[in-house]
């Protein structure tokens, strides 16, 4: 799952250093995999970011092991095939993987507006001492890059961006490049956009039954 689906499925209501521990398992990926449990003057809150981040690893366990994962994944992958603008696409199967997560983040922005504004809004409230102090759980030292990853993220509010196409397109061409996608380029990743609203509009047009579904898998 991506960022703010891990958020609506398993928050705790005013629980915002539990609910900011969510999203550091895939903020971390490179640097962290497993979680240990913390021995420093931050114990207590440090062990309710260990929580969610065990939460979150627990969550995308079910998810990417569901039905409905594997039907939307599927189903978007074979579209993919079929699209004569994408065929030329190079891991098709990851390529699907990635859209099928962020979809999933666009639908909940358009049906639970709010839910962003209380994201963000527990994600300020994680102190960068607590989140330097988590990283150091787990390293001897934190690298200034991965120090300032926390803030970057926050200030940027880039969840925002993904009910507005031409950004969307950015976001998911700034993943694709990351994960090593060879041979995207922009005009690939407006003709994949352009794609996924199409299935938005068709496949994905039972809105309210798939976000349900999604939270009873993780429950």
């Amino acid at each position: 799952m991506n960022f703010l689906s891990h958020y609506f499925v398993s928050s705790v209501p005013n629980d915002p250093i539990y609910n900011a521990g969510l999203i550091l398992p895939d903020l971390l990926r490179k640097e962290i995999r497993v979680f240990n449990t913390p021995s420093n003057k931050y114990a207590e809150a440090i062990n309710s970011l260990l929580k969610a981040s065990h939460q979150h690893q627990n969550d995308d366990k079910h998810f990417h092991a569901s039905y409905l994962f594997h039907q939307i994944s599927n189903e978007v992958l074979n579209e993919i095939k079929k699209d004569a603008d994408l065929k030329h696409l190079p891991r098709k199967w990851f390529v699907a993987h990635i859209a099928s997560e962020m979809l999933l983040d666009r639908i909940l922005l358009r049906h639970y507006p709010n839910l962003l504004k209380q994201f963000y809004s527990d994600l300020d409230q994680l102190d960068s001492k607590l989140y330097e102090a988590f990283i150091l759980t787990h390293q001897t030292t934190v690298e200034p890059k991965v120090l300032n990853r926390f803030e970057q993220f926050k200030r940027s509010r880039y969840l925002v961006n993904y009910t507005c196409n031409q950004l969307f397109s950015f976001s998911i061409w700034r993943i694709m490049t990351n994960v090593g996608i060879p041979n995207v380029n922009r005009q690939d990743v407006h003709n994949l956009v352009e794609f996924l609203q199409g299935m938005e509009e068709s496949f994905f047009l039972d809105r309210y039954s798939l976000i349900f579904d999604l939270k009873q898998i993780c429950k």
